[in-house]
Formats: C-alpha cells, structure tokens, sequence
C-alpha cells in the first residue's frame, strides 16, 4: 500500500470513471457550511471491529483469476443512448505483483435521435507487472483499421479505472469505490479517529448481520452497508450532493474462505444539467472466480496480450520501438532492445473515457477486451504495412542504421544500470 492510499498497482487497484470523481468529495467529515452539529451515535467499536475483518478477507487472496461480463448503458454522454456489452479475463497474483486483463466488446450499439448506430468490437488488453504498465491495443485506439501496438510505461501514476476498460480485479476488494480515494481499510481508520469529536454528524448501528455507516448534513449524504457474515464486505454504498449521485451493491461468494463478489452495479447520475442529466449503470457478473489457485508465471507474459511476432513494441521508459520477435536472438529479459521503426512517433495511451468519441470513431476509448488465451479477431501488424524492398544499397543503409540504433540503446541499458549501482 502506498502512502494516503495511493495506487502501487497489483493487488491494491481499482476506480470509479473519470466522470464520477466529485462523488469522491463525499468524502469530506467535515464540510463547513451546512453542517449539522451533532454528536456521533453509536458504538465506535463497531467500525473498528468491520476494519478488522474487512482488511482479513482481503489477506485471504493471495491469486484470482475468472472472467466477467459487463453491461454499460449511459445516457446523454456523448450519445443520446449507448449500449455496451464486453467480456474480460483476469489473473492476479500477489506473490508475483502482477496482475493482467484482457478485454474486449462484444456489442456496442448507440442512438443519436432516432438513429441508431452500431459501433465496431475493440479491444485494449493491460498488465501491471513489478513496476512496468503494459498496454495492448490498437495504433490509434479509435480506429481498427490501425495496428496493434503494445506499450511499456512505468506504472508510477497508473490508476486503474474499474468502471472503464481496467479490470485490476483486487480494486473490487481494496477501493470498492475508486483508486482516486485512499483503500477502503485507510478510509475506515480515518473516520474511526472522528468518533470522539463532539460535533462530528456521523452514526453507526447494527442491523442483524449488518452495520450501517453513515455521515449526513443536510447537503451531503455518504451511507455505507457492511455485511458481517461476508467477511465484514461492503455490500452497499450510497452518496449524494452536489448534483450527483453515486450508488454501489455488490453481491459475494465465497472461495477458499475468502468473500470475492459475483456480482455488483453501479449507477451514477449527475444532475447538474437538469433538462439533460448524465446517467451511468454499469452490471458485472462474475461468470468464474478462482480463488488461492497457484498461478503459472507464463500468464503474464506479453503474448498473453495477443501480441504477435512482428508487433510494435514502443518502450518508452527508454524511448525505443522495436518488433516483437523480429530478432530471435534478442530478448526482453537480456534487456537488449532493437529498434525497428526508431523514427516512428506513436500516440499517447488512449483517450480519455468520459471524451465521446468523433463522428468516424468507432469505440470511446473505455469498452475494450481481448480473450486471454487467444490474440484479437481483427489484428494487423506494423510490420504488415511495411513495403519490401530489393534495393541492396537500402538494405546495407537499413542495416547500419538498426546496428547502430542497438548499440545506442544497448550504450543507455548500461548507463542506467550503472546509475542504478550508484544510488544504491
């Protein structure tokens, strides 16, 4: 866990879609004008005691792997209407700090006054391994007739978000309702250190098996349901004020002894636009969850992207791009990289999932997957659009070119690794 709850990637991922973030000031204890001076009610004891639990269910899963199908349906964002359905596969585990999904849609359907429009399957397959971020997609990530590219990035600043193309599966459990907030353990020690302020508008009670958390004013509203029989797991969580709306329910099984959820939704609505509001349901249903199953290191290579022999591979933690397998005789792990298209500028990660997408776009840049087996259905290479030649003077340029690109980069490898030596 990183410090104030920041995102250090496997195992401790997760986020709610960029258009949701002012949900996240729900947060605030303490909200000024207002507020309600009261005190808490309640036996304080009782977050402690969901604290407890909730942070022992999460250190029962040390892998989980499974698939989900995810149903996205918005209104007034970007289209009038729009449909999504995806698939996803995922494996994580914790031993090995990684954690991989491969996502795709299956049916993406919009309306824009009385026409519909049917959008094209996409994909974008990630990966978060030890530092290292590793995105799969297409060039242009609104076009399918652009090649696949895959990107090396650190994961410094990555937080996955999982009402988006993310599905870094443990931000179900640590941050149920976003990476942009601290984990939800950090969240409850938080306000278990109001509950001796004399004017703190917060109460906590137990229904049955569940205790109900929740702070109120008369202009914000955060209510948390706990379910002890569930490994002391959110089973509901409800926010309301400025002119949003933000609601969870999850439902849970168990595996192995630890509580992992089957099924959840989410529902955000933002009124700020009365006449217009923006709405959001999201539906995932876990159709396989495998729990503290051990986890083959082969799972996270990158073919497990659907990256193909030929592939650009842009590393840009040393700004080289080279083709995957292009050279048999290099390797990643040998951190020799050969630069087959040096020249080639390529675009940033994709675009922003609350940005609709243009007149010719076919996908927004949020609804991706791919299967976790297999590579994509529609899958062209860099390689595929470069034209041959018989030139043998271009051949022996080429040549000279790539031998002196491998020593530069094979030259800056060195460089850092001795830095490296150095700090340490």
């Amino acid at each position: 866990m990183g410090r104030n709850g920041r995102y250090d990637g496997p195992g401790v991922g997760g986020g709610l879609a960029r258009g949701a973030l002012v949900a996240g000031l729900l947060l605030l204890p303490i909200v000024g004008a207002g507020r309600r001076c009261i005190a808490f009610e309640g036996d304080a004891e009782l977050l402690r005691l969901v604290r407890n639990g909730y942070q022992a269910n999460v250190e029962k899963v040390t892998t989980w792997q499974g698939s989900a199908e995810i149903e996205t349906h918005t209104e007034n964002i970007g289209f009038d209407k729009r449909t999504i359905r995806s698939h996803v596969d995922f494996v994580y585990d914790r031993d090995q700090h990684a954690a991989r999904w491969n996502w795709r849609s299956i049916d993406d359907s919009a309306i824009v006054g009385d026409q519909q429009k049917d959008l094209s399957e996409y994909i974008v397959n990630k990966m978060v391994k030890g530092d290292r971020l590793y995105r799969f997609g297409p060039f242009e990530p609104e076009r399918q007739d652009h090649a696949y590219v895959l990107n090396v990035n650190s994961k410094a600043g990555f937080r996955p978000v999982n009402t988006s193309d993310d599905f870094d599966v443990m931000a179900h459990l640590t941050h149920p309702r976003g990476t942009h907030m601290s984990s939800l353990v950090e969240m409850l020690d938080h306000y278990y250190g109001f509950t001796d302020e004399s004017d703190w508008p917060a109460r906590v009670a137990q229904e049955g098996s569940r205790v109900i958390f929740e702070i109120k004013t008369d202009v914000l509203v955060n209510h948390y349901e706990f379910d002890l029989s569930q490994g002391c797991t959110l089973v509901r969580y409800f926010g309301s004020g400025m002119d949003v709306t933000d609601e969870w329910t999850y439902e849970y099984e168990q595996q192995d002894g630890a509580f992992v959820p089957r099924r959840y939704v989410y529902k955000n609505v933002n009124t700020k636009e009365p006449q217009r509001p923006r709405t959001r349901v999201r539906k995932t249903v876990f159709t396989r969850n495998v729990v503290n199953q051990p986890v083959p290191p082969s799972e996270f290579d990158i073919a497990k992207l659907g990256v193909q022999p030929g592939d650009a591979i842009s590393d840009r933690l040393i700004g080289v791009t080279y083709g995957y397998k292009s050279h048999p005789a290099l390797s990643m792990d040998q951190d020799v990289l050969l630069a087959d298209a040096a020249d080639e500028t390529l675009p940033e990660e994709g675009p922003d999932v609350t940005k609709p997408p243009g007149p010719q776009q076919g996908s927004p840049g949020q609804e991706a997957v791919a299967e976790t087996n297999a590579p994509p259905a529609v899958h062209e290479t860099v390689a595929a659009k470069v034209e041959p030649t018989n030139s043998h003077s271009t051949t022996t340029i080429a040549l000279v070119f790539l031998v002196a690109l491998s020593v530069v980069a094979t030259g800056a490898i060195i460089a850092m690794r001795n830095r490296a030596k150095e700090v340490s």
